[in-house]
């Protein structure tokens, strides 16, 4: 699955209810590092942070939630990289 694309993300959770009956947990989590100075990263690898660990996080909560309105109610819990807490030199 790709999180970056709805499209991806919304086959994947069409395939696990077709396994697996309706959606009522997810976890969504997403998380892409670089490591290095801030003012060395090019702007496609910062797109392609954010694209991952924001944008992919949020299609899938929004996908979750979609399905378990489906099934009024769920549980769900957000996460994305830990890269913000240990600052790199």
């Amino acid at each position: 699955m790709d999180v970056t694309s709805e499209k991806s993300v919304a086959q994947a959770f069409s395939s696990a209810e077709d396994a697996f009956g309706p959606v009522d947990t997810v976890i969504a989590n997403a998380g892409l590092s670089r490591h290095g100075r801030s003012t060395e990263l090019a702007e496609a690898e910062l797109r392609q942070l954010f694209d991952t660990n924001l944008l992919g996080v949020h299609l899938t909560a929004n996908a979750a939630a979609r399905a378990m309105m489906r099934v009024a109610g769920g549980a769900a819990q957000d996460a994305s990289s830990l890269s913000g807490r240990s600052p790199h030199s």
